[in-house]
């Protein structure tokens, strides 16, 4: 007899079989791990399709009308999302996304008790026969409950559509682009006015507080990417500086000690830098990427990701004061992506690499 539990039972066979005799995960060949995932991935995917009908459930039976009727109450939870996280596992929030997404895709009834279909249809459809998880089920609705406001009931369903039928296959992080782009798509004629908007609140602010000066920086992402690009690009060069140095330094040692000849890199010490890094300034500041904060010395290669961005700011403003020296940022340039019939007709959007923000 088929029951809800149905589906589920046969990808439960489909896992075993994958399985076969194997005792242990490693007993298991390539090619049975690679079948084991897939049938793991489809047993999650059936898995979460009944996870969303009984939060509905739960949902349902703790609606606030229900009082100290509410079956969250009595189990001694506030909520339906707490009952559910403390059973499951997860998180509240994602708890309380399981709920969502179940009450878009449970059925329902008009005023007059005639049943009616899923608030998403196709989002229901592709849960039912294991296609979307619920996490990528969940950026769907939480999208498309956004997007149906002040729009049309067929357009959002024919966005629904297309969402869910690009969506099967992908990871949760490439749904969440997909539905990035879809939005741009459906804002495009209020994108330029939002970045407007944007540039209109960028600001710089910066005050001293226990000997160190503080900044905060907010901006579009135009403006923004020649500071991110360039800043990336001056930790990259200092990342091959650093590997450039110590084999350098790995070299000499083993030239001294005998073991190779040749003296290769004898003439450079430990945490020295490229004759490309350590140009003085032409201005006569003398700032460079070897007397930046921080570079040089014991401190050199201990540097984070986020100090290094510091000495890179600090870098480039000495060179504005007064240096004609250029500095290192490893090849950094500002990517835009753009169709090409965008391009040319001029409308459309394109992308910054490097953020997912639309630009005009």
């Amino acid at each position: 007899m088929s029951t809800a539990l149905s589906p589920l039972r046969e990808a439960l066979t489909v896992l075993d079989d994958a399985w076969a005799d194997a005792g242990e995960v490693g007993e298991l060949s390539r090619s049975k791990l690679i079948a084991a995932n897939a049938a793991l991935g489809a047993l999650k995917r059936r898995v979460d399709a009944l996870a969303v009908q009984v939060a509905a459930g739960i949902a349902h039976e703790s609606r606030p009308e229900l009082g100290a009727e509410s079956l969250a109450k009595q189990a001694g939870f506030r909520t339906p999302a707490a009952l559910i996280a403390a059973t499951t596992g997860v998180s509240t929030g994602d708890a309380a996304r399981l709920v969502k997404v179940g009450e878009a895709v449970a059925p329902r009834v008009d005023l007059v008790g005639e049943r009616m279909p899923a608030k998403y249809p196709a989002v229901e459809a592709a849960l039912s026969a294991g296609e979307v998880g619920a996490a990528g089920a969940a950026v769907i609705v939480e999208f498309l409950d956004r997007a149906r406001i002040g729009r049309d009931r067929d357009v959002v369903a024919d966005v629904e559509a297309r969402l869910v039928e690009r969506a099967v296959g992908l990871s949760l992080d490439d749904v969440r682009r997909l539905v990035k782009r879809a939005e741009i798509l459906l804002e495009q004629d209020r994108l330029e006015a939002r970045e407007e908007e944007r540039r209109a609140s960028r600001s710089l602010t910066f005050f001293e507080r226990d000997g160190m000066l503080h900044l905060s920086l907010v901006t579009d992402v135009e403006s923004g990417a020649p500071i991110r690009t360039a800043i990336d690009g001056y930790v990259t060069a200092q990342f091959q500086a650093r590997k450039d140095a110590e084999a350098a330094a790995v070299a000499a040692r083993r030239a001294d000690a005998g073991v190779a000849g040749g003296g290769v890199g004898a003439d450079r010490e430990d945490g020295a830098v490229s004759g490309a890094e350590s140009d003085s300034c032409a201005g006569g500041t003398g700032f460079s990427a070897a007397t930046a904060p921080g570079a040089g010395g014991l401190d050199e290669d201990r540097r984070t990701v986020a100090m290094m961005r510091a000495d890179a700011l600090a870098l480039f403003c000495g060179h504005v004061l007064g240096c004609e020296t250029s500095v290192p940022v490893a090849g950094a340039t500002v990517i835009v992506r753009v169709d090409l019939d965008d391009l040319e007709s001029g409308t459309g959007h394109g992308t910054i690499d490097g953020t997912d923000q639309p630009v005009s």
